[in-house]
């Protein structure tokens, strides 16, 4: 055991992040608050040595990842977490999710509509299977919002394709798939894998439904090009971010970065994609980490002094924060860019999960 519950380091590295950004604590306390109400029960247990359930949301097999997004005046926090069940099994985890759901519903009045016509093609009742993950995003000076993840394998990677086109329809989002996957169909090498489907929680005309695709070697212009099936994305951009990450566009990647296409009601095409970059692989070091990050942000929104600080005071003690993934979104003239922070919990100890999925 560490001696620690799993919402306490949660809670630990958020108050952290948010601190070293110069949030006040009077308003990041009240979330801290929150976040432990969202990990109960399971998040007031110890963490063992290693763990009995790897999940997948990180390689390591722990059940959350923090991010903070850098693409506007003020950062926004997020933690994405796997609800674990008691004890943690596949099919636990996966009811402690559902709980979870319901509970956003009934005790918060979160809108789950979209949800609930949708989960019987991710988490079937006949077998076992099925992933559901959560996250709460926040800015400050805004209330939280949330995240529902399905896993799209319940059926196999054969029927993950069939399964999102039905939740499309039922969603009138059908077209605009439709359009996407031929698209997908277009572009040269291997049909990528479909790894997970994120609905916004919300009943906001603006909601989203997301598609996360995990890529088996590609080239960074390739995946310009799939992103350019988003309407808001603009390749010269976009190619200038990925190129400050793995140099040439040409050269394949082999560390599956996933490309993440969201769509909207109003739209007959996938409205926005973010492509998902390894930092791990491009800098070796916290330092050379951030440099990259802070060459991709607006000087006016990042303050290089404050986002060092931050990721200093997160590599100290017993469980180094880690730079892992950036997200690139361009929308029009604007890139967005999130870091993606990993926490090495467990070590290389831990029996690794079978895929990491990354999913934003």
């Amino acid at each position: 055991m560490l001696d620690i519950s799993f919402a306490d380091l949660l809670c630990q590295k958020w108050d952290t992040l948010c601190a070293e950004f110069g949030i006040p604590a009077t308003e990041y306390t009240p979330i801290n608050s929150h976040i432990r109400s969202l990990l109960a029960p399971w998040g007031s247990r110890l963490i063992e040595a290693t763990p009995r359930y790897p999940s997948f949301v990180s390689g390591d097999g722990f059940p959350a990842e923090i991010s903070v997004s850098l693409s506007a005046g003020v950062p926004e926090f997020r933690i994405l977490f796997e609800s674990l069940g008691a004890p943690a099994t596949s099919m636990s985890c996966r009811q402690a999710g559902l709980d979870l759901t319901e509970r956003l519903a009934d005790e918060l009045g979160v809108h789950v509509d979209s949800f609930d016509r949708v989960k019987d093609l991710f988490l079937p009742r006949d077998r076992d299977g099925g992933l559901i993950w959560h996250s709460i995003a926040w800015r400050p000076g805004n209330t939280p919002e949330y995240k529902v993840y399905l896993g799209t394998q319940a059926y196999g990677p054969d029927g993950a394709y069939d399964a999102v086109g039905k939740a499309m329809s039922r969603l009138g989002m059908s077209s605009a798939w439709e359009a996407t996957r031929d698209g997908i169909a277009r572009r040269r090498g291997s049909v990528p894998e479909l790894d997970f489907f994120a609905l916004d929680l919300t009943e906001q005309p603006t909601a989203r439904a997301k598609v996360y695709l995990r890529h088996h070697g590609i080239t960074a212009d390739d995946l310009n090009r799939l992103a350019g099936l988003a309407s808001s994305h603009r390749s010269p951009s976009a190619i200038d971010a990925y190129r400050t990450i793995v140099g040439d566009p040409q050269r394949v990647l082999t560390d599956h970065p996933l490309t993440c296409l969201a769509f909207r009601q109003d739209s007959e095409q996938a409205a926005e994609a973010t492509t998902y970059l390894r930092l791990t692989g491009a800098a070796d070091s916290h330092a050379a980490a951030c440099g990259l990050v802070e060459s991709l942000v607006d000087p006016n929104i990042l303050d290089p002094a404050r986002y060092r600080a931050a990721i200093t005071a997160l590599a100290t003690g017993g469980a180094p924060g880690v730079q892992e993934l950036v997200g690139l979104r361009t929308r029009h003239d604007q890139l967005d860019v999130t870091v993606y922070l990993r926490f090495d919990v467990y070590g290389r100890a831990a029996p690794p999960p079978e895929k990491c999925s990354c999913a934003r």
